[in-house]
């Protein structure tokens, strides 16, 4: 088994990605790779599968779909303006899936794609907007379980298990693939692994009855079983 050297993290905006990573990044020599496209986006297979990638190890992040939702409602990032704007839950939820290229995406102002629709960020298949967020979701899980098939070291997490146990998480990684680890575990305490604001697990209020539905009808059994929430 060649020797892990480089950590991809994938997942979806506010899924708990940069959580994960500084876990990893504190607990190991594991060097973060983002050659292979931003860590929300779909990912380049084409040079995946050209490129030895037998010394990285692939990390999905999902979060559970009612509290990925009302956090992706408050902090929507690369999304189009009027969706950041949205502040109704029921609305949002529902609303046509548009990302735009700004400098949430790492893109400068004076750049000329600045404010255009992200083309990369609709459905891969079909070349068309998803209808909402949640269908977006969908195929950024089939995207990545996908990858999970085609790469030597690729491991899913739930956010919430890393959250609720990152010695246990940490264990099992260094176990599966044995990796080396630092001496002594080092916990990540902030907000989001960055600075130092503490960690405080945010309350956001109850879903209607009707968007729990709404959401329900739009989900894909499938996918979600597929990471573990269903």
């Amino acid at each position: 088994m060649t020797r892990l050297r480089r950590v991809c993290i994938l997942g979806e905006r506010v899924s708990g990605t940069c959580f994960v990573q500084k876990l990893i990044s504190c607990n190991t020599d594991l060097k973060v790779d983002c050659s292979y496209g931003h860590k929300h986006f779909f990912q380049d297979f084409t040079k995946i599968c050209k490129e030895d990638t037998s010394d990285v190890l692939f990390v999905f992040v999902t979060r559970d779909i009612i509290s990925w939702l009302s956090s992706m409602k408050n902090t929507p990032y690369h999304a189009d303006l009027p969706i950041r704007k949205c502040t109704d839950f029921s609305t949002f939820i529902r609303m046509e899936w548009v990302c735009i290229h700004d400098i949430t995406s790492g893109l400068s102002q004076l750049d000329k794609k600045y404010g255009s629709e992200m083309m990369n960020e609709r459905d891969p298949d079909t070349g068309s907007r998803f209808k909402n967020v949640i269908q977006m979701r969908t195929a950024k899980i089939d995207h990545c379980m996908a990858l999970g098939k085609v790469v030597e070291n690729f491991v899913h997490i739930r956010y919430e298990d890393a959250r609720d146990g990152p010695e246990d998480f940490m264990k099992k990684l260094y176990e599966q693939f044995e990796i080396k680890s630092n001496p002594k575990f080092t916990a990540v305490t902030s907000m989001r692994g960055k600075g130092k604001v503490p960690y405080v697990p945010k309350e956001y209020p109850l879903v209607s009855n009707s968007d729990q539905l709404f959401i329900l009808e739009n989900i894909d059994e499938c996918s979600e079983t597929s990471v573990g929430y269903m």
